[in-house]
């Protein structure tokens, strides 16, 4: 009786891991398309680009499929905030925040752009960015977010600098003029930073894990 008792306690613990196991391993958009994912600090965070076709406000690079393949969509900010599914959301200003200054001592509170060389390896992918942009000396994607350059669209539809650079949306307004500008996050070959710009641009979007 007593062995019993012991594999029944010992087929709970194994679920209970299995479960913990695939919350930080993966999640699923509202289409059912998986995505990695990584724990970063107290966060966990997409590790790809959001490639969720929305009815609406979203869009490959130049219209080509290939690029969502690789890249994921590009949203404008109200279709954004729609896109991550249930127990995930478009991360604030002060989310993205919390993962830079984990990764690095910067004051991003008070900079809006900054050039740090150790921040950008340890978040931007292996593979996917222009040639130039990696030395054969270099560790990358050390925090295991596998940052993707997947560019922007413009709000007259034309698209710029896929391969070069990564803009990502952020959940949170500008205060001077909330109609119109919303935060996003950016990563080139040699800074990380945030700006403000139109709703209407196409940006990538990572989505962010709910506090549990």
């Amino acid at each position: 009786m007593k062995n019993i008792y012991i594999i029944f306690f010992l087929i709970i613990i194994s679920f209970a891991f299995v479960k913990c196991g695939t919350d930080t391993k993966s999640m699923k958009d509202n289409a059912g398309k998986e995505y990695k994912t990584v724990k970063i600090g107290k966060q966990i965070w997409m590790a790809e680009n959001m490639d969720y076709k929305a009815s609406n406000g979203s869009w490959c690079y130049d219209e080509d499929s290939l690029y969502c393949e690789k890249y994921g969509r590009l949203y404008t900010w109200e279709t954004a905030c729609t896109v991550c599914p249930d127990g995930w959301h478009l991360p604030s200003a002060e989310e993205w925040e919390d993962l830079i200054k984990y990764l690095s001592t910067e004051n991003v509170n008070t900079c809006l752009a900054f050039t740090n060389e150790e921040l950008v390896l340890s978040l931007i992918s292996e593979t996917g960015w222009d040639k130039k942009t990696y030395q054969s000396n270099k560790v990358y994607n050390k925090s295991g977010f596998a940052a993707l350059p997947g560019g922007y669209r413009y709000y007259d539809g034309k698209y710029y600098n896929l391969g070069s650079m990564g803009i990502w949306w952020s959940s949170s307004k500008l205060n001077i003029s909330e109609d119109v500008y919303r935060c996003v996050y950016f990563i080139n070959n040699k800074t990380v930073g945030r700006d403000f710009v139109s709703a209407w641009y196409g940006a990538s979007v990572r989505c962010v894990k709910d506090s549990i």
